[in-house]
């Protein structure tokens, strides 16, 4: 272990915050390489980062929410907001990707596997209707 335990927990603490993993170190004297270099020395230490950063992935879309419901500027708030949904996608695809699965039970793989920012609006008015007879925003 090269970083001490406090500052391991304050920078893990950060990241749940939402703090990026380089200003967190910043903030407390650690560089990037020693962390990496700990996490792959040590499993248990790189899965308790791994749930700090989905818990941070949490943290940017209750950001992103309000953002979206406040009272800004709206181009400003656009920007901000498509930003995070971007970011979040990355952090955890799982979650808050686009990809839609159709079919398969939790422990077995889809049926079908679709991404939805690849479909045309043809496409998902026809999945959609499959689903549910509500128009779709463009249809309004």
């Amino acid at each position: 272990m090269t970083i001490p335990q406090d500052k391991r927990e304050a920078i893990l603490r950060a990241v749940m915050e939402g703090s990026s993993l380089r200003a967190a170190c910043r903030d407390m004297g650690v560089t990037r390489s020693e962390w990496y270099v700990d996490l792959a020395a040590e499993p248990e230490f790189a899965d308790q980062y791994a749930r700090a950063t989905l818990i941070r992935a949490d943290d940017h879309f209750d950001e992103m929410m309000e953002i979206a419901d406040g009272d800004g500027d709206p181009q400003r708030d656009r920007l901000r907001v498509d930003t995070r949904k971007w970011a979040l996608a990355r952090m955890n695809p799982r979650k808050y990707g686009d990809k839609v699965q159709i079919g398969g039970a939790g422990d077995l793989p889809p049926v079908a596997s679709v991404d939805a920012t690849k479909l045309s609006s043809e496409a998902l008015r026809e999945i959609m209707g499959a689903v549910d007879e509500t128009p779709l925003a463009d249809e309004g």
